[in-house]
């Protein structure tokens, strides 16, 4: 685990949109690679993020890091649609170093904080959660 180094904007945040914002979703769709998304909401949140990094808003995504993500739809045989889960890899994340731990119905569950930098893909910060631990 790497030490914990205080959060800063990675670009120069405009002097009118100086105060903090957390945008909290449970998707963000914001590129095909990153598949954490399933339609509208996500793609609202993607905006958001996206035009954020534009205008230099100080403004942070923090999200959820779904193992499967959203599902990949295929064609069978027959022509019928059928959906596939994948696990997703993501290479792109950089590890906070950040864990910690929440109570899930009286039981402990360890939490992982997971980095998407501005640059991957032109949005704002975004930081996911996953659950994805061997403590759990």
């Amino acid at each position: 685990m790497s030490q914990f180094k205080p959060f800063r904007h990675p670009y120069p945040i405009q002097s009118k949109y100086a105060r903090k914002v957390a945008y909290f979703c449970m998707e963000f769709g914001i590129a095909q690679p990153l598949k954490i998304y399933s339609g509208g909401l996500g793609y609202l949140a993607g905006s958001h993020l996206r035009s954020a990094y534009a205008l230099r808003q100080n403004l942070i995504g923090i999200g959820i890091l779904w193992k499967y993500g959203y599902y990949d739809q295929v064609r069978k045989g027959n022509n019928e649609m059928d959906v596939l889960f994948q696990e997703k890899s993501y290479n792109f994340l950089q590890d906070t170093g950040i864990e910690f731990t929440i109570q899930v119905n009286r039981h402990p569950v360890r939490v992982k904080v997971w980095y998407l930098p501005p640059e991957v893909f032109g949005t704002a910060p975004l930081f996911l959660l996953s659950t994805q631990h061997p403590a759990n």
